[in-house]
């Protein structure tokens, strides 16, 4: 822990019970702690016993609080005992990527010339990790007389405005927007809209709440409620500013978010008519932000599209556009117009690819290829995520099949070949193959190769799969094609696909190749040796403390092995080998957490599971002795009540003898001693 003076930046966590993330949210702060002075303050609002330890274990400040349905009060408290000169707060269910951009502004002047600043959340929408979206977050304040939180619910700091605003691009990844069950988001929807409808209740003047029980609407997918609260908050916009004509600006960003809503609702219902009708009216309105004006574009685009209106479709396009260079070169301005209820996500990568998704349709529905290479980009092929747009896929192949017109596009084919290349090098998803082999039989050129050659040739052994399983393909036909990769792509290919996925879908892969071997290969060698890695890394929670440290021993014998036959693939150092088996065939307790420290450091992918083992075999160790220090009273108690027996009935020579005997195993016992001198004086 920094002394007070040191202290350059306070992190806080609320943690409830969620041990699956929670220690995951810590070990993220890892590097930042090492690099920057700071104490990490995490607020208990239910931890039970065994949640505790690990809190307590990384920890620098516990605060108990008693829940009470105030998100604000529970952040205020460890604000209140904040001694950094910075506050930073997250959730228990997220965790940084890395916090490069935090350690450069703090170790730099970023810190000295800012008074507020952001970083990006990413919000996933499922499980896999798929599917996102990205938003900024005001999450870390210079602290300051007056500064505070406020609401009840999606609290936030206050006061910002007039503060320079450093804007970090360190990420944070954040699933708690999933619920396991339709009842846990119900329950999630009833407990935010109820805490919403209460702060309303108590300042209906508020537009704040307004605008965030917009959201729990869209969310519930109660666009009757969406469309009135909408609506509703907009006339409470405008009666405010006319009571507060100086306030244009904040309004403005309130104004636009409501309109939002209404698009929104309108869409989800299929009133496109009205969503065209308020997308102009919006962009006619000079209170509309410029990300309005976009997030405007964007749904009348698709209304146009919908109601077969391509060229006003086109428009809008090159409207979004223009909106999206304009704020590029205002980033301050881009900023604040995204506090904007929704129309933050006007420039997020999903908006991004569904707009130029639009822009292709519109376009080729016109037979127009002007902008194809250009928009074809804009969908984001090398992203993690990527987005399709209804009715893109079918409009491509009836372009592909459309008779060409010489005169007005002799390059058309060409572009099309090029587009369908594009997309078989840098479609990263699974679950797009159907999309591609849609875009395949589609083009002219189908019968020239087939498709499973074709992806045999960029070497992606999960295309494979997944086109084998559309196609009722037999596993054992496949195998000439994985084999036929370069080693060094084989093990790319293998870890890109396992490294972040469920531990299920590892062990599925597993048996999916041992089905399907008929030799001895390297490349098995390595997926074996893979799978034993992330079995230590991310598989030990399901084994107990000694099935753990088989599994650490199993691997590292492994792994020595694989080195020494010199397989062609990558394989971690031979030091690791030798740590992991000094670690677990010593006798002494003091090597073993040295050698067990000492991969944490120098291999940092197997720190988070040495942690979680030592932490998990210091608690076994301390319950062992709880346990044995029970036993031990019992015996105790037993033996005294004993001697006291043998004492009452004059046989002092038996009770010395006895008790003497638990002397030397309860050393500095006051109880035995006394006892023991009473039958001596006897």
């Amino acid at each position: 822990m920094h002394g007070k003076k040191q202290i350059l930046l306070t992190i806080s966590v609320m943690a409830s019970n969620r041990k699956e993330t929670t220690e995951k949210c810590f070990q993220s702060l890892t590097r930042l702690r090492e690099e920057v002075p700071c104490e990490l303050i995490v607020t208990d609002t239910g931890c039970d016993a065994q949640m505790r330890r690990m809190v307590d274990s990384y920890a620098d400040k516990v605060i108990e609080f008693t829940w009470c349905n105030d998100f604000a009060k529970a952040r205020q408290v460890s604000l209140d005992a904040a001694q950094g000169e910075w506050y930073l707060y997250l959730d228990d269910d997220e965790w940084f990527i890395d916090t490069d951009e935090l350690i450069e502004f703090f170790k730099g002047d970023g810190h000295k010339k800012s008074e507020f600043a952001t970083y990006i959340q990413r919000n996933f929408h499922d499980w896999d990790g798929t599917e996102y979206s990205d938003a900024w977050v005001g999450r870390m304040i210079k602290v300051e007389p007056g500064v505070h939180f406020e609401d009840k619910i999606h609290e936030h700091l206050e006061p910002i405005e007039g503060k320079n605003i450093a804007a970090i691009a360190s990420i944070v990844e954040h699933y708690g927007y999933i619920h396991k069950s339709p009842e846990e988001e119900r329950k999630h929807y009833e407990r935010n809209t109820s805490l919403l409808l209460e702060m309303i209740q108590e300042d209906p003047q508020n537009l704040r709440p307004r605008g965030l029980l917009m959201q729990e609407y869209h969310a519930a997918k109660e666009y009757d409620r969406l469309l009135r609260c909408a609506q509703e908050g907009q006339e409470l916009t405008r009666e405010k500013l006319l009571a507060n004509p100086d306030q244009v600006s904040e309004y403005g960003v309130n104004l636009t978010g409501f309109y939002a809503g209404e698009l929104i609702a309108n869409t989800a219902t299929g009133q496109f008519e009205a969503v065209i009708k308020v997308a102009e009216e919006m962009m006619q309105d000079p209170l509309v932000t410029h990300s309005g004006r976009a997030y405007a574009a964007l749904y009348a685009a698709h209304a146009y599209v919908q109601t077969k209106a391509y060229a006003k479709a086109c428009e809008m396009v090159q409207i979004y556009r223009e909106q999206d260079a304009y704020l590029n070169q205002n980033p301050a301005l881009k900023f604040i117009e995204s506090s904007s209820v929704f129309v933050g996500k006007a420039f997020d990568q999903s908006s991004r690819q569904r707009i130029y998704s639009i822009a292709l349709i519109a376009e080729l529905k016109q037979n127009d290829c002007t902008h194809l290479a250009e928009y074809s980009r804009h969908l984001g092929w090398d992203q993690h995520s990527l987005y399709i747009y209804e009715g893109l896929l079918d409009t491509i192949g009836e372009a592909m099949a459309r008779p060409l017109d010489p005169v007005k596009d002799s390059k058309t084919a060409d572009i099309w070949k090029q587009a369908l290349t594009t997309y078989f090098e840098n479609a990263y998803i699974w679950d797009k193959l159907s999309d591609l082999v849609m875009l395949y039989d589609a083009s002219e050129d189908h019968d020239e190769l087939p498709l499973l050659e074709k992806l045999a040739l960029v070497d992606r052994y999960d295309w494979i799969l997944s086109y084998a399983k559309m196609r009722t393909i037999d596993g054992h036909q496949l195998e000439k094609y994985f084999l036929s990769m370069p080693p060094e792509v084989w093990q790319k290919e293998l870890e890109a696909h396992l490294q972040h996925r469920g531990w299920l879908a590892v062990a599925q892969m597993k048996e999916y190749f041992a089905q399907i071997k008929s030799c001895e290969d390297p490349r098995y060698d390595y997926l074996d040796l893979f799978v034993q890695e992330l079995t230590v890394r991310y598989g030990l929670e399901r084994l107990t403390i000694e099935e753990q440290k088989q599994q650490f021993l199993a691997y590292a014998h492994a792994l020595e092995a694989r080195i020494a036959t010199k397989i062609p693939m990558q394989l971690p150092s031979i030091e690791l080998a030798k740590h992991l088996i000094c670690a677990f065939e010593t006798a002494d307790h003091m090597d073993h957490v040295k050698e067990l420290h000492h991969v944490a450091v120098e291999y940092p992918d197997f720190a988070p599971s040495i942690r979680a083992f030592l932490v998990r075999e210091e608690a076994e160790e301390n319950d062992r002795k709880r346990e044995a220090r029970a036993e031990m009273e019992a015996l105790k108690a037993q033996i005294l009540a004993t001697a006291e027996q043998l004492i009452a009935q004059g046989q002092k020579e038996q009770a010395k003898a006895i008790l003497s005997q638990l002397q030397m195993t309860t050393k500095n016992d006051l109880e035995v001693a006394e006892m023991l001198l009473r039958a001596n004086m006897l």
